[in-house]
């Protein structure tokens, strides 16, 4: 059963890399998508930030609440991605990698751990547009959408990820904002928190851009904090 199912991922993977190379429009695409990272998730910011602004005290409580189930998910994430032994990411299998098309895409990402599973990137970009949809119909599927394609089909296409690498980050980041949504006590400290922070508005809004900045470069920010921490702790 489980090998008929890495089969299935194996193939599905290749067939989506086979669209590397296909025409030199679709390479620039990629490029864009695996370089320029507010392009990456550039509808869900700008969904995010629109929301913030509307309808007042009840969509910023909603959207405070999700962007907190965003840490806790891509942490999550990040975190088995480097525990679980489930598979080698395709770029880094030697058995696998030479049988990759990578076309003219020039691709530069430093490696923490060579495991994939599940996908850190697919986790956030579909956390942050599942706040959205839960907020806004049309402004979700736009987000959803745009997830879909950076967080899902550019990472298989270009050897980053399998396909149920993209589908663990998807269950673990939707189902983690979908969970807070539905904690009746963490809605009320959150309205409540949102609250008295809007005494202090210009510092709501800083605390906002600052964050937004550094979900667009995937917690890049927030990443080497950490390790800096950690570096600290084994002094």
């Amino acid at each position: 059963m489980l090998a008929a199912l890495h089969s299935a991922d194996l193939a599905l993977m290749l067939a989506a890399n086979r669209l590397v190379g296909l025409r030199d429009s679709l390479d620039v695409l990629f490029r864009v998508f695996n370089h320029n990272t507010v392009w990456m998730g550039g509808p869900i910011l700008f969904s995010l930030v629109y929301l913030w602004f509307s309808d007042g005290a009840r969509h910023r409580a909603a959207v405070a609440r999700g962007l907190g189930a965003v840490i806790v998910a891509t942490t999550l994430s990040v975190f088995l991605q480097s525990t679980l032994h489930v598979h080698l990411r395709p770029l880094t299998d030697p058995a696998l990698a030479p049988q990759l098309r990578l076309g003219n895409l020039h691709l530069q990402e430093i490696w923490c751990h060579k495991n994939s599973f599940p996908s850190d990137t697919a986790t956030l970009y579909f956390s942050a547009a599942a706040v959205v949809a839960l907020e806004s119909l049309p402004l979700g599927l736009l987000s959803l959408f745009w997830a879909a394609i950076s967080g899902g089909l550019v990472r298989i296409a270009c050897g980053w990820h399998y396909p149920s690498d993209s589908l663990g980050g998807i269950l673990l980041g939707a189902g983690l904002v979908w969970l807070a949504s539905r904690s009746a006590r963490l809605t009320e400290w959150t309205a409540r928190a949102i609250r008295l922070a809007e005494k202090r508005e210009p510092l709501l809004h800083a605390a906002l851009f600052l964050f937004l900045a550094d979900l667009s470069t995937r917690f890049a920010g927030l990443q080497a904090v950490a390790k800096g921490v950690q570096l600290l702790l084994h002094l």
